[in-house]
């Protein structure tokens, strides 16, 4: 087989690659479209603003209440850094360890 032979192939492959990528994108997507975005094209202007509800309620007439683990003000209480619990843990020692005590030899000396 000559090159110019394989370049047709290659080309073909591509080709072909290409529109099955088409095919099923265009006819296999599964989807009909946003039908909320088809709702708001098919709608008129009428500027009058549309009420949201969840489970029979105004969404926009509900406030957030933050649950009771959150502080009620934006500052860091520090009191519990100096409480006996904190200041009793004992600070970090570094370990330090050195060839004598872990007693392996050098797995990488015969190469």
């Amino acid at each position: 087989m000559n090159d110019k032979n394989k370049k047709y192939i290659y080309i073909a492959v591509i080709l072909l690659c290409i529109g099955v990528t088409v095919y099923f994108m265009f006819f296999f997507s599964g989807g009909g479209g946003d039908s909320a975005a088809i709702d708001a094209i098919n709608q008129p202007l009428n500027n009058t603003p549309r009420t949201v509800t969840a489970a029979g309620v105004d969404v926009a007439k509900l406030e957030f209440n933050a649950p009771a683990v959150f502080p009620a003000q934006n500052k860091f209480s520090t009191a519990i850094l100096q409480s006996g619990t904190v200041t009793g843990l004992t600070p970090f020692e570094r370990v330090t360890i050195t060839g004598e005590e872990v007693k392996k030899d050098d797995p990488f000396a015969g190469f």
